[in-house]
């Protein structure tokens, strides 16, 4: 559906050329829900821009339906309402002024498409709003009037669906609501969708593919429960989740692999070929992390620790443990919420080896 070539954006400051999109390259399959994740200046609403024609890249090529929108070698560049795409920005871009038909017919009358009053209708329907089509967008709330920018983006059935982080302005219980109904909409009409977002829950949530970027570059590309369980790069692990990650050295390489690590000698796992010697990255999950029965055998990655914060989350309780023997390293772990533990607490604690991923010190 989108083909993306040697994609490459910079912009120029008084002081310096900051390289926005560093030669990408990117395939997107037909009908998926694709999202680009990362920091701010990460580089991701920059690409979502060029894929719609509102910048325009300074080399590279684009390809939407196999049709060639961009390509510098080439000097084609069609402007966006030549695409076929829909768009829904971060204000919404609701006019305040036109009822909530009127706001969504708007692309059809521009592009002067016939049949506007049935496809205006049937594109409130998918987003529940088609019995207040005659009210003003602007008495709507919030999440009412990001429905409606949905629909006007969908209305003229367009091959390309970009989403620059439409959910940043709702509050959180509105947000988590508006996720799910996004990615039902997005399922029901089966548009392929760009979606732009920082948010790694609204990532995992709603994502066929995610593209975590850094520094105007692909960092890793995967499916949700791939790049969170089994990251190849440290910035995901970070990135994606939160991580703990620790220093080592390989101890043993066998199939069972052990890294001596200040916290003491670690068992987990790799997708990378590892050697004795070779300095590794620890991975491990906060929510990974568990009480230790007090028989559990105590070669089995388990380690006491003392409690140093811990702070109720509702969903859980996150604490913060340093690690008897070491004086600066501290673990982060997610606790069942009824967990009972304070300050000054020793708690002993344990992770399943399939829990803890060892990554390349170079990665």
């Amino acid at each position: 559906m989108i083909e993306i070539r040697n994609l490459t954006k910079r912009f120029a400051t008084d002081r310096e050329t900051v390289l926005a999109m560093d030669h990408l390259d990117l395939v997107v399959e037909p009908h998926g829900f694709f999202t680009l994740l990362g920091p701010s200046g990460c580089g991701k609403s920059t690409l979502l821009r060029c894929l719609a024609g509102l910048e325009t890249p300074d080399e590279g090529e684009i390809l939407i339906a196999d049709r060639l929108v961009f390509s510098s070698g080439e000097r084609i560049n069609l402007p966006p309402n030549k695409r076929m795409i829909g768009m829904v920005f971060q204000s919404y871009a609701i006019w305040p002024h036109m009822t909530v038909f009127q706001n969504v017919a708007f692309p059809l009358e521009v592009r002067r498409i016939g049949d506007v009053k049935k496809r205006v209708m049937n594109a409130l329907e998918i987003v529940g709003l088609d019995h207040v089509s005659e009210r003003y967008a602007s008495r709507l709330s919030g999440g009412q009037q990001q429905r409606i920018a949905f629909a006007r983006a969908v209305v003229a059935e367009p091959e390309l669906l970009l989403l620059d982080e439409p959910l940043s302005n709702l509050d959180a219980a509105l947000r988590e609501q508006m996720r799910s109904e996004l990615r039902r909409f997005q399922q029901q009409i089966g548009v392929t969708t760009i979606y732009v977002t920082h948010d790694q829950a609204e990532a995992l949530s709603m994502s066929d593919r995610i593209a975590v970027m850094q520094g105007g570059r692909f960092m890793e590309i995967g499916a949700p429960e791939d790049l969170y369980d089994r990251p190849t790069t440290g910035f995901t692990a970070r990135f994606l989740g939160g991580a703990n990650i620790v220093p080592g050295v390989i101890r043993d390489a066998a199939d069972d692999i052990v890294a001596s690590t200040s916290i003491g000698p670690v068992r987990g796992s790799s997708e990378s070929r590892l050697s004795t010697g070779q300095k590794v990255s620890v991975f491990i999950r906060p929510e990974r992390i568990r009480p230790a029965d007090n028989g559990v055998d105590a070669v089995t990655n388990v380690f006491d620790t003392v409690v140093r914060a811990q702070y109720f989350m509702g969903d859980g309780r996150e604490v913060e443990l340093s690690v008897a023997g070491t004086e600066t390293l501290t673990l982060q772990a997610k606790l069942p919420p009824r967990t009972t533990v304070a300050v000054g607490d020793a708690l002993r604690i344990t992770v399943d080896p399939a829990d803890v991923l060892l990554l390349p010190e170079d990665s």
